[in-house]
């Protein structure tokens, strides 16, 4: 008996705040994503927020003083340009104005060695394009014997020699 009671109860909070933010997020706008104060590697990130938003704004100012403006309608929204490696805040307007949060974008350079019989792949996994130098060492002697641009996710094939490095740099 006492434990219907207790999931009667039980039941009845879990009704009354879902309805409490159910009328909290109609009139004011929650974001969610990206939290604030995080650190991405996605440039092209998918904003999300609880509430009824006309615009996604964004700027690389606090102020807002060059921002870019998006209409929006759901509920997330994915940017259609990349956006650089810097930090960015972010805001919602709608009836009201949701708070400004920040983010920064950060790049990640990364390569991929895999051996395909005595060929060796070399792939881009990284966030950002890459001057990737090849450098051999012989004996006690390091000479670069080669230098490319690596886009993302692309591959470059190499018959290796000797100890062979590869030094990716952020384009």
């Amino acid at each position: 008996m006492k434990t219907n009671k207790i999931y009667f109860g039980i039941g009845i909070l879990i009704i009354l705040l879902f309805t409490i933010l159910i009328s909290y997020s109609n009139n004011n706008l929650i974001q969610l994503y990206p939290e604030n104060n995080s650190i991405l590697t996605d440039s092209q990130p998918t904003f999300k927020w609880v509430g009824k938003a006309d615009k996604l704004i964004i700027d690389d100012n606090d102020e807002f003083t060059s921002p870019v403006i998006e209409n929006v309608e759901d509920n997330s929204y994915r940017i259609n340009n990349k956006l650089n490696f810097i930090k960015y805040y972010w805001k919602l307007s709608g009836n009201k104005n949701s708070s400004v949060w920040q983010f920064r974008i950060d790049s990640v350079v990364a390569l991929e060695l895999k051996n395909q019989s005595n060929l060796y792949n070399i792939t881009n996994v990284g966030t950002t394009d890459l001057d990737v130098e090849v450098i051999e060492e012989e004996r006690s002697l390091r000479k670069i014997t080669g230098s490319f641009i690596l886009r993302l996710n692309e591959t470059q094939q190499f018959n290796l020699k000797n100890k062979t490095i590869f030094i990716g740099k952020q384009r």
